[in-house]
């Protein structure tokens, strides 16, 4: 998410697109209704195939946005986005927190949202060097696309495991 919230908007300068700013709108509103229905999702699929729904999307979202060439993208790479992330970012904080004991769910929580920030922190300076030195804006949301699709390819398995 790094990727996204760092270098969306110099991204779409980039490419002479001004109106990067509602690419969040878009993502905010996408991401609402999907956590409105990801519970519905969830007790369907159970937890890692819903998981690897908003994994796909994410990843998609992103390779949306490596290949970019008009608003068109942006706008539906947010829409994809907002769904992926409104679905698997609940989902991994249940995940984390789920095996914990009662007493301990707190602190599950804060370290949970302690790595998901450290990891934006160092996503930020390992994406900046990217798109320095080795090729620009569409080479990081490509890179981070990888990552995503990595996760869903191990997602998969665990998957495939649980039932």
């Amino acid at each position: 998410t790094s990727s996204i919230s760092n270098f969306i908007s110099p991204h779409a300068l980039s490419l002479g697109i001004t109106t990067a700013s509602l690419f969040f709108v878009i993502q905010a509103v996408f991401m609402m209704i999907a956590r409105i229905f990801s519970g519905r999702l969830l007790e369907k699929l159970g937890m890692f195939r819903a998981l690897l729904i908003g994994l796909v999307l994410d990843s998609a979202s992103l390779l949306l946005l490596a290949g970019m060439n008009g608003r068109w993208m942006l706008y539906l790479s947010a829409a994809l986005r907002g769904t992926g992330g409104g679905i698997s970012l609940p989902l991994l904080n249940v995940m984390a927190v789920e095996h914990a004991e009662r007493a301990e769910r707190g602190r599950a929580t804060s370290t949970y949202y302690a790595a998901y920030d450290v990891g934006s922190g160092i996503g930020g300076i390992v994406w900046g060097f990217t798109a320095q030195h080795l090729g620009g804006y569409p080479v990081v949301f490509l890179s981070a696309a990888v990552f995503y699709i990595l996760t869903a390819i191990v997602t998969f398995r665990l998957t495939r495991k649980e039932n």
